[in-house]
């Protein structure tokens, strides 16, 4: 009993279960609401990093156009006559000029001559005229854009556009012009004035020419690694960006013809915004929901538990005999029913077990009345059949003693059955007799030591049987609960019937012991005698039924009747095993008072 209440203190109440089902239910919704989020994000960076790769090709593509237009016009001036015909040194500044306000987005013009040398410029500068030109001229064979550099004499950072001039298919020199990085800026506002995004050019260098959103040159100086930008190749990714310093977006387009590069970068979070807003509503209602279900659901469940536990305990009082209950109230229908159910069932126990004390009590008047005529039969009995036995028995004796001269062999032969048949017959009645009493007597549990009284009985058999030769092997200390004077009885009959059916064999042998089996301590008369054919084992322990004839083997038959009625008092087991002609075993069980004996 108790091990059954440590295994239900173990098990989970209905209060966790419920909350167990509701967090279960749960994570496969906030699973998918992440699958569907994570899935949200994946598809929203693509579309991004897809626009912004789309947007770097389309500023590639303007950047490039407008390139183009500006070499264009310095190659239509390089084919003037102007430029044909008179020396570059010689060529009036005035000319130059016209040129230089006709194209808003130069801030000068330098001519050079084949041998590489400044010769004029709209502004003469010293440190500018007789100076090298930084590209040898006899490579210069098509138009050049250089890299963003710093120029000294305007001291500002410029990028230069050179074109060779070509005289009579000879190379004479080359006009150059300087662009500063606020007419690439102008450029990429007007054309992506609208787009979010912040458009850069990058020189061959890896070196930013310039970025919408930044008005200060000083961004010239910053580079981007090249695993992230490169002339030639096509890439978008989430990087850190070395302009604005944050997580970003970028798209990368090559500037065909220039080994240039132009990028689109979008903020990582600014972009991911509305995003990360759905994120947070998302997150803000699922944990609402959860939290108020889950208050919900505890809230529910405390009440079924609680009502739960109160049918419990009314199911206990039911137990304890208290049949009159009324419903109690519940929040739902199958509990409803149930308390029904309960009261309808303890009102109905309490009928049942009215009507069943009253047939106990009926039953014990029967039994009590049983057990007087059982006591007048038994008087009866020993009175009345005894009387005539012991006549029968006297008047043999006299017969024998005062006539025994005047009978003949054979008379006095009969005279002497009479007399045996007269002593069974007592035996018979006293054994009779002891077995209604075992029936109806009450039992004395205590504790027994049935070693003790193995050895007791053995003494006594040996007096019985003098002329037998039995060893007896008997375990030390086998001690069970039970009435000592019914279980002696019992042992008596086992072990004078393991030695009476063994005393003929030349090494007559009895053991008692005992063995564990199916966690249950079982005892056992073992012998080597004569045995039984198991056929009849079915039949041994009915009154009067015995395997052998009086005349080989003495008894009335009632021996192991009686020692089965003396077990099942003890709710116990008896049973036999045996090979004729080689002995027999009876094993018995004994449980403890209050065990179910199985």
């Amino acid at each position: 009993m108790e091990e059954g209440k440590k295994a239900v203190s173990k098990l989970p109440t209905i209060h966790q279960q419920l909350i167990r089902v509701v967090v279960i239910t749960f994570i496969p919704l906030i699973v998918l609401v992440l699958v569907l989020l994570l899935t949200w994000y994946n598809n929203l960076r693509f579309s991004l990093l897809e626009h912004n790769l789309a947007l770097a090709k389309l500023g590639a593509n303007v950047s490039k156009t407008w390139l183009d237009g500006q070499i264009r016009i310095l190659e239509a001036i390089t084919a003037t006559r102007m430029l044909q015909q008179v020396p570059l040194e010689q060529i009036p500044k005035k000319y130059l000029l016209g040129h230089l306000r006709k194209q808003p987005d130069w801030v000068n013009i330098i001519l050079v001559e084949k041998n590489g040398r400044y010769v004029n410029s709209l502004y003469n500068n010293k440190q500018l005229l007789g100076k090298q030109f930084p590209v040898p001229l006899k490579s210069l064979k098509q138009p050049y854009v250089s890299n963003i550099t710093h120029c000294a004499q305007l001291n500002r950072t410029i990028i230069t556009i050179s074109s060779p001039i070509i005289i009579n298919n000879e190379f004479s020199g080359a006009i150059s012009v300087c662009l500063t990085p606020e007419s690439f800026l102008k450029m990429l506002n007007e054309n992506f004035h609208n787009e979010n995004a912040d458009i850069g050019i990058w020189d061959r260098n890896k070196r930013l020419i310039v970025q919408t959103g930044i008005t200060s040159t000083g961004a010239s100086q910053r580079n981007i690694k090249p695993e992230y930008l490169s002339s030639g190749r096509k890439k978008t990714a989430i990087v850190y960006s070395p302009v604005t310093h944050q997580l970003a977006l970028i798209g990368v387009a090559p500037l065909k013809n220039y080994n240039w590069s132009v990028t689109v970068s979008i903020p990582f979070f600014s972009a991911m915004a509305p995003l990360f807003l759905i994120v947070s509503l998302t997150t803000i209602i699922v944990f609402l929901v959860t939290g108020l279900s889950l208050f919900w659901s505890i809230r529910t469940a405390s009440e079924i538990s609680s009502q739960i536990s109160l049918l419990a305990k009314r199911a206990k009082k039911i137990g304890e005999g208290y049949y009159d209950l009324s419903p109690t109230p519940t929040s739902t229908s199958e509990l409803k029913s149930l308390s029904y159910s309960l009261c309808a069932m303890a009102n109905n126990l309490g009928i049942s077990h009215e009507k069943l004390e009253k047939l106990v009590k009926e039953r014990t008047s029967e039994l009590e009345r049983s057990n007087r005529e059982l006591e007048a039969f038994s008087y009866t009995v020993s009175h009345d059949l005894r009387a005539p036995l012991r006549s029968m028995d006297g008047f043999s004796s006299i017969l024998v003693e005062e006539y025994a001269d005047k009978l003949d062999v054979q008379a006095l032969s009969y005279i002497s059955r009479i007399h045996k048949a007269s002593l069974r017959m007592a035996q018979l009645i006293d054994d009779l007799l002891r077995l209604a009493h075992i029936t109806s007597e009450t039992l004395n549990h205590e504790e027994v030591n049935l070693s003790k009284l193995a050895k007791n009985i053995s003494r006594e058999l040996k007096i019985k049987y003098p002329e037998s030769q039995v060893e007896v092997e008997i375990e030390d200390s086998i001690i069970v609960h039970g009435d000592q004077r019914l279980l002696n009885i019992a042992l008596e009959n086992i072990l004078d019937n393991a030695w009476k059916y063994s005393q003929q064999k030349p090494y007559a042998r009895v053991i008692f012991g005992s063995v564990f089996i199916n966690n249950e301590s079982v005892y056992y008369v073992s012998d080597n005698g004569v045995g039984f054919n198991m056929e009849y084992v079915k039949n041994i322990f009915k009154p009067f039924h015995r395997l052998h004839s009086v005349n080989e083997y003495s008894g009335t038959g009632i021996g192991l009747a009686t020692v089965q009625r003396i077990i099942d008092r003890h709710n116990g087991r008896i049973w036999a095993e045996s090979t004729e002609g080689e002995g027999a075993t009876f094993y018995f069980t004994i449980p403890k008072p209050g065990s179910s004996g199985e």
